[in-house]
């Protein structure tokens, strides 16, 4: 899970969404995740804000941080 955190930081679109989708698929696992996938919220790409908001829900994020999070990305 670590490596997978420290990808979300990647310069390429393309590794920071594969990143957050493996997150995904380790469910609980990758809980630890919450606080790093938020800032993808705001991702310059579309795919990749998309699927930080797919893999808050899949890890079961604290909802302190990801509700008002996911409502400020929808703003």
């Amino acid at each position: 899970v670590p490596g997978l955190i420290g990808l979300l930081k990647d310069m390429d679109a393309e590794v920071r969404l594969n990143a957050a989708a493996s997150l995904g698929s380790l469910a609980a696992e990758a809980k630890a995740a919450d606080k790093s996938l938020i800032p993808l919220l705001k991702d310059r790409d579309e795919g990749v804000r998309g699927q930080a908001a797919e893999t808050l829900g899949k890890i079961d994020a604290d909802p302190k941080l990801a509700v008002p999070a996911l409502t400020a990305a929808l703003a």
